[in-house]
């Protein structure tokens, strides 16, 4: 009896311990109001609403760095800053879009979402994001995406959020 009650806590305990691993938060200080839509003038229009595409444009804009070059048959040149952040936040962008085609998801559930990762992906550009960036890097799914921006917590960001609702 004793035997199985050992066993059984070690389980336990090797459970409690791996999920503690797998299941890391993400703190991030949040300095400024955040993404300014109004000023965001050059964008395209999107399946999910002006803000939505207002958003992406800003999140576009920052973590796509052009310059122009003078060698070779292109004039420009686009780097890609945090790669996993940019490719997660398009895998939920289309993520969302079929959902609210297939009719999982009303749109104004899928904007308010979406709208929250972008947020997110905007804040964190400008902070040390390695571990955030590495687990997105593992995620395959788009369901393990969001799961991991849900992990995220913006200090000071969902006290200014709650203050305008």
């Amino acid at each position: 009896m004793k035997k199985i009650v050992c066993l059984s806590f070690v389980f336990v305990c090797t459970i409690l311990s791996l999920q503690a691993q797998t299941t890391p938060n993400f703190e991030y200080d949040v300095y400024g109001d955040g993404i300014k839509v109004e000023d965001i003038k050059d964008y395209s229009s999107h399946e999910l609403g002006d803000l939505i595409a207002r958003k992406l444009q800003a999140v576009e804009n920052i973590y796509l760095l052009r310059y122009e070059t003078k060698v070779g048959l292109n004039n420009s040149e686009i780097e890609v800053q945090k790669p996993d952040i940019l490719q997660s936040v398009e895998k939920m962008d289309k993520y969302y879009k079929k959902a609210v085609k297939k009719q999982l998801l009303s749109k104004d559930e899928a904007v308010s979402r979406l709208s929250k990762y972008l947020d997110i992906a905007y804040f964190v550009f400008y902070e040390d994001s390695a571990a955030f960036e590495r687990a997105l890097n593992k995620a395959k799914k788009t369901e393990d995406i969001i799961t991991i921006f849900e992990q995220v917590n913006l200090l000071n960001y969902n006290t200014k959020m709650e203050a305008r609702n």
